[in-house]
């Protein structure tokens, strides 16, 4: 798995991307983001695309669905 920061994002404070060809995920974060929410609420956004990354592993696709609330709801990160 790899991160970026991610300059473009307007709407978004984190998105991850998924490769099938090459069964890599990006995590892409927003500097401006970071910059506006902080490190306590940011590293939520970080924990929340680590989730869909797993999804994306284990299932070969990421939502919000079941599998995301389950990990999510007892960290507290949706």
């Amino acid at each position: 798995m790899d991160w970026e920061v991610f300059q473009r994002a307007q709407r978004q404070a984190g998105v991850t991307e998924d490769n099938p060809d090459t069964e890599a995920a990006t995590i892409r974060l927003t500097w401006d983001a970071y910059q506006e929410f902080g490190w306590t609420q940011f590293s939520k956004t970080f924990r929340h695309e680590l989730v869909h990354a797993w999804q994306y592993r284990r299932f070969d696709e990421a939502d919000h669905g079941e599998t995301f609330v389950r990990w999510t709801d007892p960290l507290n990160i949706a």
